[in-house]
């Protein structure tokens, strides 16, 4: 599952951190990009944007629910 290598990568982050610092940071900063949604909707979803909008974003914070570190969903699609 996509959420678990995010998990896996961000613990990862912070242990090399740690090593390096010696300090453990509370969180790390983790940004998620997504490609072009008008695409990814018309190939995945097989509908167009913006009607898929809503369905975009219930994945994203469906996503995000299950990572172990906090995100914020702003800014991910277009207009929102």
């Amino acid at each position: 599952m996509l959420s678990h290598s995010i998990n896996e990568t961000v613990a990862a982050a912070k242990e090399l951190y740690h090593k390096s610092t010696g300090e453990t940071p509370d969180s790390l900063p983790v940004y998620l990009k997504m490609g072009d949604p008008v695409a990814f909707s018309r190939n995945f979803l097989e509908s167009s944007w913006p009607e898929t909008a809503k369905c975009l974003s219930e994945i994203l914070e469906s996503l995000a629910s299950t990572l172990d570190t906090g995100i914020n969903l702003r800014n991910i699609l277009p207009g929102k």
